[in-house]
């Protein structure tokens, strides 16, 4: 499988661990063709993988966990961000984590809730130096017979107590 490092430092450093790993391994002479072994040469499970893994998120301070990225798995979806904030191609994007179908990246390559929070000022403020009505100003809901709904006056009024003074 041909591996696509972003950043490029990332692979010359993969590149000299695995060489030293990989002295290591043989050193132990296992009888199988698995690249990750347990310190008696047996190859590992996915389980024993990922608990190893969680051991060495803890160790360097953080919480083993999907949602925070903290996962064997979630580096695939951090890669995917990675390669979409570079905004590469779809077909690019495809390639790179080596799906068939163009539509399957989509799960590891859409923008999370930050990005969209950041995503939406920035459009909105593209949208009003625009000055082509995209951005439409907040209703006059009392003009449209709302009136009950702010009976003590506390948003709608001469006088109204919770509005932003501006």
């Amino acid at each position: 499988m041909h591996v696509h490092w972003a950043p490029c430092w990332a692979g010359e450093l993969f590149w000299k661990l695995w060489v030293f790993y990989m002295a290591q391994r043989d050193q132990l002479n296992p009888d199988h063709p698995y690249a990750f072994v347990t310190r008696e040469g047996k190859p590992y499970s996915i389980d024993a993988f990922e608990e190893a893994h969680a051991k060495s998120v803890k160790r360097i301070g953080l919480v083993p966990a999907k949602a925070l990225g903290t996962t064997p798995h979630a580096h695939r979806h951090a890669y995917g961000q990675r390669l979409s904030d570079l905004q590469l191609d779809a077909i690019f994007l495809q390639k790179a984590l080596h799906y068939k179908s163009l539509e399957s990246q989509t799960v590891y390559t859409e923008p999370d809730r930050a990005k969209l929070n950041q995503a939406i000022p920035i459009a909105l403020a593209r949208a009003e130096k625009a000055e082509d009505g995209a951005v439409l100003p907040p209703p006059d809901f009392l003009a449209y017979g709302f009136k009950d709904v702010d009976p003590l006056g506390l948003l709608s009024g001469p006088h109204p107590r919770l509005s932003r003074r501006h």
